[in-house]
């Protein structure tokens, strides 16, 4: 570890939201064959923009980088219309429309109609899991997290 540190005149780089969301885009994007390039860039652009509104209004330690990033991630796919919300409702929220409404408590998912079809939205989801190296249940577990400190933050600035 030491001849480590020394090589890179220790300096190093410890990933960040931006740096995490960064390479789940870039890796969905590869994954996706470029198939959903602009909703891709528009979610990497505005999920950089919402985690500074969200960051501004909560603790740093509330959520970790890449946690934060997963939950943007999925977020975006939802108001990206790419997913419905319910494709990260976990198995234990057995109430659909409050699990809807934390989505449309963010301010860039008014509308969670997902504009795919059904074997489009299977493969969207495939290749999120894929491009993030999670499984279902962490991206779930994720986009719950992000739901819940983002509405919280969001309220904060009086939405």
């Amino acid at each position: 570890e030491l001849r480590v540190l020394e090589v890179l005149q220790w300096q190093f780089e410890v990933p960040t939201v931006s740096t995490w969301l960064t390479a789940f885009c870039v890796r969905l994007n590869a994954a996706t064959n470029g198939a959903f390039d602009q909703s891709i860039d528009w979610i990497s652009q505005q999920g950089m923009e919402l985690a500074k509104l969200v960051l501004c209004r909560t603790n740093l330690y509330d959520l970790p980088p890449r946690s934060f990033a997963l939950g943007i991630l999925c977020h975006g796919l939802v108001a990206a219309r790419l997913l419905p919300a319910e494709a990260f409702r976990p198995d234990g929220e057995p109430d659909a429309a409050r699990w809807a409404q934390a989505f449309k408590s963010i301010p860039w998912c008014p509308d969670l109609e997902c504009e795919l079809p059904h074997w489009a939205q299977q493969l969207v989801l495939e290749r999120a899991q894929l491009a993030t190296g999670a499984l279902i249940e962490d991206l779930q577990d994720e986009a719950r997290r992000f739901s819940e400190l983002a509405g919280h933050a969001w309220q904060g600035y009086g939405a």
